[in-house]
């Protein structure tokens, strides 16, 4: 198990430690140990994801694995934004830089697309982080911030719960 990577005419095959194959056909194998993956995709990628898995011998072992790149275009968030106001969904606030916040995380299968968007601010963005929607709104930090959100915002806001199961999802399907 490892990672391709291909340019200039060259394919490397870069081995996850511990599984090297001296056996592969292509032409260039390279082996780095946990130390050497961990900074190397430090390296090319800030988003970090842990990936807890077993090892052979059943230990638990631990690798950090680079994150899909999920692109949202700029005519939907812009379409989103305009919606919304060109403000915060959460508090309101219309003198900051916005962010579109995924009402179903990008990670379950949530598509970037109007009715799955929100505006937010980079700061409400992070709060809420991965927690489910229905739930955010219930949580303190949401009643806390929504406090300069008029009634019909908040109200807006619990109503987009009920479409949450009409989004269609994304199914990632992962190929050996």
């Amino acid at each position: 198990v490892g990672a391709i990577y291909e340019g200039e005419g060259k394919t490397l095959l870069v081995f996850f430690p511990g599984e090297q194959n001296p056996h592969s056909v292509l032409e260039t194998l390279f082996g780095m140990g946990l130390p050497e993956w961990q900074a190397f995709l430090r390296q090319t990628d800030l988003l970090e994801t842990e990936i807890l898995a077993k090892a052979k011998d059943g230990t638990l072992v631990k690798a950090i694995a680079r994150k899909s790149q999920r692109q949202i275009d700029q005519h939907v968030s812009w379409k989103v934004f305009k919606r919304d106001g060109y403000r915060c969904r959460y508090c309101a606030n219309d003198d900051v830089p916005l962010t579109v916040d995924h009402l179903v995380r990008w990670e379950e299968g949530g598509p970037s697309i109007e009715a799955n968007l929100v505006s937010a601010c980079k700061k409400c963005n992070k709060i809420r982080g991965n927690m489910d929607y229905a739930a955010w709104l219930k949580h303190p930090a949401y009643r806390d911030t929504s406090r300069r959100c008029t009634p019909e915002v908040r109200a807006a806001n619990e109503a987009l719960v009920a479409t949450l199961d009409k989004i269609p999802r994304v199914v990632h399907i992962k190929s050996r």
